[in-house]
């Protein structure tokens, strides 16, 4: 499904995947949820995750369902890689812990996304 909203937070986190190659998206309030399931599920890929097309990059999907220790072994054969295929990691209902994250690495490696108030949805849709 394409609408502007939808293509505006698509090119913001596409514009870090071809450098950072990861993008942890916290959601504080889950309201980026319908964005996230707006993405067509085009196949499965390392570790049975998801894959998703964020514009022109091919993207694998994880998704937190309550353990973060469970997100971190879901990804972490995609991770490890030497040059690890592109990845969107959503955390729906979680605030950022910037001192004691189970995803710390993931997160210095790649790049936060949605902590900041300029990524809240009614900053987004003015």
């Amino acid at each position: 499904m394409s609408h502007q909203l939808h293509d505006y937070l698509a090119k913001q986190i596409e514009q870090f995947l071809p450098k950072r190659r990861v993008v942890v998206f916290y959601d504080a309030r889950s309201e980026f949820e319908p964005f996230i399931d707006e993405f067509e599920i085009v196949g499965t890929g390392i570790g049975g995750l998801s894959q998703i097309r964020i514009g022109d990059t091919l993207t694998h999907l994880a998704r937190f369902d309550g353990s973060f220790f469970a997100l971190k072994a879901s990804i972490e054969p995609l991770v490890s890689a030497d040059n690890p295929e592109a990845l969107l990691v959503y955390v729906p209902g979680q605030v950022h812990d910037s001192e004691s994250s189970v995803l710390m690495e993931v997160e210095c490696a790649g790049k936060i996304y949605g902590d900041a108030p300029a990524h809240a949805l009614k900053s987004i849709a003015r």
